[in-house]
């Protein structure tokens, strides 16, 4: 049976479930109710459930290492379990470089500013793996963005945050199922 991993990237606790770093965490539930599981198991320093979708065994992760040491969970899950980064693993994060509700799904790439990806990079030892954007938005000012990606979303970015959710669980089922590889698999996932 093919094998894939999900791993949604944000920080444990009640005082984050709803600010901007956790929207990776975020669509995973909203993957989870959909496929009628929950994430309540515990697996190298993560909240893990593993299910079947459409003949294929999907495990999705939430780390529990805080944000800025999420590889070393994802590290775990390919040292023991046998996970190929390269083949077999999405991530999902916040991006600020992103507007708002903006998706952008990628092969492989840099970790940019986010410190969950750097540690994903530095653990997994490479960026070849896929990852779906979520776009945040940001603030102009540089000196802001450290406390922006702990705040809570506005009543007026709701909406389109709920969308974006929606599109995310949407588009990571999509590539789920998906046969397709490299940048046929990306044209795909970004229309």
């Amino acid at each position: 049976m093919q094998r894939k991993w999900v791993i949604g990237l944000g920080n444990p606790g009640k005082k984050y479930e709803s600010t901007r770093h956790n929207v990776g965490f975020r669509v995973l539930e909203r993957l989870a109710k959909g496929l009628d599981v929950k994430i309540d198991k515990e697996k190298h320093q993560s909240l893990y459930v593993r299910t079947e979708v459409q003949g294929v065994q999907l495990t999705l992760i939430m780390p529990q290492t805080f944000m800025n040491l999420s590889g070393e969970a994802a590290a775990a899950w390919k040292r023991r379990d046998g996970l190929e980064p390269e083949t077999e693993l999405l991530v999902l994060y916040d991006d600020m470089d992103l507007p708002l509700g903006k998706l952008r799904f990628r092969l492989k790439g840099t970790a940019g500013s986010h410190n969950g990806m750097a540690s994903l990079v530095e653990l997994l030892g490479g960026t070849a793996f896929q990852r779906l954007r979520l776009g945040i938005g940001k603030p102009e000012d540089p000196a802001l963005w450290a406390d922006y990606v702990t705040q809570k979303f506005t009543p007026d970015e709701k909406p389109v945050l709920e969308d974006m959710l929606a599109r995310a669980a949407q588009k990571t089922l999509a590539w789920v199922a998906s046969e397709s590889t490299g940048e046929k698999l990306v044209s795909e996932m970004n229309r």
